[in-house]
């Protein structure tokens, strides 16, 4: 049995689908590339899981460095092949997350984009897994951004605008696709007792709380979401 592992283009050049020259090639821009191949090329489990943000990471507040050490090199890893398939949609929700309270808005934006353009079944809003969040500051937190995300999502593809990247410029665009609903956990998080205020950043002029986390008792700006 002969494995093809490559297939040569119309210019005679070698593709992989892994694209391993382009991955080699951003390692070497990463940080921390050791750690990184090291979790890329240990099979098990197969798709990885999600970091447990670091202890009161809801108190953290604006923070222009705390990012980049809860997930180093996130934007190279993301244009990897053999990472992009290993990722799971819980793993980016908790990333948003934590770009949620660290008010890294750009981060959040990039994140969510990242998100939106995995058109798997499995990465179906309706297909997130239910964290089993035992922290309610984090659970109501998470659950709120699948709810904005759902809006935002749906907003999106009413503009025609497809996960695929195949857009759609028709007239029935606003009709032509299956809208994204929320997985059932999402109903299940109550509010919070006390507010939780994850809205202030001294770095830019404040956007409008969104209502999806309002409803469970959390101040939070996630316009950066709705970026195409």
């Amino acid at each position: 049995m002969v494995f093809r592992f490559a297939k040569r283009c119309i210019d005679g050049s070698r593709h992989t689908p892994l694209k391993v020259r382009n991955t080699v090639s951003r390692l070497r821009e990463c940080s921390q590339g050791a750690r990184h191949i090291r979790r890329l090329l240990w099979p098990f489990p197969w798709h990885f899981r999600p970091q447990q943000p670091p202890a009161d990471i809801v108190n953290v507040g604006s923070n222009d460095k705390i990012v980049h050490v809860l997930h180093p090199d996130i934007r190279q890893l993301q244009c990897m092949p053999l990472f992009r398939a290993r990722d799971t949609p819980l793993c980016s929700l908790y990333r948003m997350f934590e770009d949620l309270c660290t008010r890294q808005d750009v981060w959040m934006g990039y994140e969510c984009q990242y998100f939106f353009y995995h058109n798997e079944p499995r990465w179906r809003l309706s297909q997130i897994p239910d964290p089993r969040e035992k922290d309610p500051a984090i659970a109501a937190g998470l659950a709120s951004l699948v709810d904005a995300m759902v809006t935002a999502f749906n907003w999106k593809l009413e503009l025609g605008i497809r996960r695929t990247g195949k857009n759609d410029s028709t007239d029935d665009r606003v009709r032509n696709f299956e809208p994204e609903i929320a997985p059932a956990w999402v109903a299940e998080v109550p509010a919070l007792e006390k507010l939780l205020d994850l809205h202030t950043n001294p770095h830019r002029k404040e956007g409008e709380p969104h209502p999806a986390f309002l409803e469970r008792n959390v101040k939070a700006c996630v316009g950066r979401i709705y970026d195409v």
